[in-house]
């Protein structure tokens, strides 16, 4: 499976005080981990700046607005910028006052964007609602399908392994006779 998601460059954009330019391994799957401080949030909070037009983890829990607080330190609002190369295409993103101006083809790609309230969200969950729960960030396509057939070769293999050991338990028997 081709990972669409190619690169993603920022400039003056939350934690990013100089230009970051972020290229993406052709993987099926994509996760940003590192030390407190290093710039997870910003990585994922420009994604969402650019596809869902939304300011990040912090829009709308503060008193600050958003044109004061998404500029990087030292940096004014008309300079921030994130690009989104997505496949062939490229996606731009600016501040226009206090909203996000996209340009780009349409539609934009999609990116659900799954934060620790949601995490315990899903893990607060319903064992029997968890994938549910779930499934509203991350697209599995089949699983159902797939451990149904799972939970098929698992029966098979217990009534085959039973068979071979009734075989076994009467071969046992009939040499001692």
């Amino acid at each position: 499976m081709k990972m669409p998601l190619q690169s993603l460059s920022i400039r003056a954009f939350r934690g990013a005080t100089q230009l970051v330019d972020i290229a993406f391994e052709d993987k099926p799957l994509v996760m940003i981990f590192g030390e407190n401080g290093t710039g997870k949030s910003t990585i994922v909070d420009a994604i969402d700046f650019v596809c869902n037009e939304h300011a990040g983890a912090i829009d709308g829990k503060q008193a600050t607005p958003v044109k004061d607080y998404l500029p990087a330190l030292g940096c004014k609002g008309s300079e921030l910028q994130v690009q989104l190369r997505w496949s062939t295409q490229t996606f731009k993103a600016t501040l226009n006052g206090s909203k996000a101006k996209v340009s780009g083809p349409m539609p934009r790609p999609k990116a659900k964007i799954l934060r620790r309230a949601q995490i315990l969200e899903i893990i607060d969950t319903q064992p029997a609602k968890r994938y549910e729960a779930f499934s509203r960030f991350v697209a599995v396509p089949n699983v159902e399908k797939a451990e149904n057939a799972l939970r098929e070769a698992v029966r098979s293999a217990y009534a085959e392994f039973n068979v071979a050991a009734k075989r076994l338990s009467n071969a046992r028997d009939a040499l001692s006779r």
